[in-house]
């Protein structure tokens, strides 16, 4: 859920609000009838939160869901997100983000209460009246008391997660450790489609390509999912954000990063070919047709439905070669795995008994 309330030029029109969320439709007359002067408007899905945060419209308060309870932008889209939309908009606007009150949000609140635009956290479970109380306090230019509105992240003596990687420390856990590391970590986007419900007996297995051996990614494939549905993907494309699943997704930060690794560059010379062609696969959906047919004949455009993307960190050694297999890295205490192949390899018994055994 996100709430925009905004002051229009004159008072007497009374505040406008704006309520984004898959359920926004039951907030409303909360709002309505608790803010009787107020415009109510609901944006029920991300384009529509966007484009609101497009308008020309100054807020006096933004009230955001930390996170989205939705699974298609599950991993693509949260209230971090709509607060870089509104910086990037330039939308100098307090921010109460509305949580959920669960373990999975931790770190997401120990990002959010460190933001400058927050005012304070909203949690869901104690009801409508204290929303009512909150947006009221930031109209009036105030911030939410915590011994009032707990916003239940980490406590003040723990060192937050993310605050570890923003200080040119590295970026990853084993750098962090202490442990000898000469590679890079290179996002790429695993991209995927997913057939319609009618289309869902069109094969009966995984359908599954000759992996390239030049290169560790597995190709397109088409793979019953444990619902009946069928999925189709991924490709292979250089991401531009290592944790922004959203396409289109940049961070100067990690671009930055291994812009500035020779091996990047070195690997980039080696596969232009395939990068092109993953680059415009991945732009045009007849591309992609046309790799998901060489297996599959039957699929047309139409067949291809928006499915959520994924994200591979490879790791990449200095003379620009792409790890294939498992990395580790190692420090007197600690073990890290810098690079594992698949999803499959990270699931597999033997391999965690292996692993486990280093550790012994």
């Amino acid at each position: 859920m996100i709430i925009y309330l905004q002051v229009g030029s004159s008072m007497q029109d009374g505040p406008r609000i704006l309520v984004a969320a898959a359920l926004g439709k039951i907030i409303e007359p909360i709002l309505r009838q608790s803010l009787t002067d107020a415009r109510v408007r609901i944006a029920e899905d991300k384009g529509a939160v966007l484009r609101a945060i497009g308008d020309r419209l100054r807020f006096d308060v933004a009230v955001i869901d930390l996170t989205w309870m939705d699974y298609a932008v599950e991993y693509s889209f949260d209230g971090l997100d709509v607060l870089d939309a509104l910086r990037h908009a330039g939308r100098q606007t307090p921010v109460i983000f509305a949580a959920q009150g669960h373990g999975l949000e931790r770190d997401h609140l120990d990002e959010a209460v460190e933001q400058p635009e927050v005012v304070g956290i909203y949690r869901k479970a104690i009801g409508p009246a204290p929303l009512i109380e909150a947006i009221d306090i930031a109209v009036s230019g105030g911030r939410l008391e915590v011994s009032r509105f707990p916003p239940g992240s980490s406590p003040p003596d723990i060192m937050r997660i993310h605050a570890y990687f923003k200080k040119g420390k590295g970026t990853t856990a084993a750098r962090l450790a202490g442990a000898r590391t000469d590679f890079q970590i290179v996002p790429f986007r695993g991209e995927y489609y997913r057939l319609p419900r009618a289309r869902k007996d069109l094969i009966s297995h995984l359908i599954y390509p000759i992996p390239d051996p030049d290169l560790p990614f597995l190709g397109v494939h088409l793979t019953k999912t444990i619902d009946g549905g069928v999925t189709v993907g991924p490709n292979a494309v250089l991401g531009f954000a290592r944790e922004r699943y959203r396409k289109g997704s940049f961070r100067r930060r990690d671009v930055g990063a291994y812009l500035r690794y020779p091996g990047m560059w070195r690997m980039a010379r080696s596969n232009v070919r395939t990068g092109a062609r993953e680059l415009r696969n991945s732009v045009f959906k007849r591309g992609y047709l046309r790799e998901c047919r060489k297996y599959c004949p039957e699929l047309t455009v139409d067949d291809l439905l928006p499915e959520p993307a994924g994200i591979r960190a490879q790791a990449v050694l200095r003379d620009g070669s792409l790890v294939h297999d498992f990395l580790f890295a190692e420090t007197p205490r600690t073990l890290h795995v810098c690079n594992a192949p698949s999803p499959a390899a990270t699931s597999a018994i033997p391999i965690g008994e292996l692993i486990a055994a280093e550790l012994a």
